[in-house]
């Protein structure tokens, strides 16, 4: 896991209106936006990696085959 702050764990909400107020607004979303689309594409590469495990394998993490196909089907913008 990686313990280094990043772009997406340090976005914040702009400050309270001032001149750039917008721009500093636009900047959060664009990266709230692109942290988003990071944890989706995270999501369904573990996604398709469970669902190319074994049976020891699973049994190894904990779950079952039929829990392993439930989290695996679901789409990579559900949790």
């Amino acid at each position: 896991m990686n313990t280094q702050p990043t772009l997406c764990s340090e976005a914040t909400a702009p400050a309270p209106f001032q001149a750039g107020a917008i721009m500093s607004f636009l900047s959060t979303a664009a990266i709230r936006t692109a942290c988003t689309v990071q944890v989706w594409r995270e999501r369904a590469r573990q996604r398709q990696t469970l669902a190319t495990l074994n049976d020891r394998m699973l049994a190894d993490i904990g779950i079952d085959r039929v829990a392993a196909n439930v989290e695996a089907s679901k789409p990579f913008w559900r949790a």
